[in-house]
């Protein structure tokens, strides 16, 4: 996987920094954990501090354009935008829990 930073801003009040990077790629669209490996990698930062906004892969290409947040420490990351993570990371095929409320 080959990444290529488009562009970079630092957003010092979120402490974070938000790029948007080409992932080139062989085959189909790259997973999320892909992703968060391979910035990390190019970028020297901890898997933790990253979180994958969106990626796009353009049609009849092996590339994608990915949008990412990377924060100083996790702990600045917002909750509620860590569980929709969490949510998009689990694999298709993964089981679902119901809860029954009858007692």
């Amino acid at each position: 996987m080959e990444i290529e930073p488009v562009s970079e801003k630092i957003n010092p009040v979120l402490n974070r920094k938000e790029l948007v990077v080409k992932i080139k790629n062989s085959g189909a669209t790259p997973s999320r954990k892909d992703v968060v490996a391979g910035i990390a990698s190019h970028f020297g930062v901890d898997e933790k501090n990253i979180l994958v906004d969106q990626i796009i892969t353009e049609f009849g290409t092996a590339e994608a354009r990915v949008r990412v947040k990377i924060y100083d420490d996790p702990k600045f990351i917002p909750k509620q935008r860590l569980e929709i993570v969490k949510a998009r990371s689990k694999p298709a095929n993964a089981p679902t829990e119901v809860k029954n409320d009858k007692t």
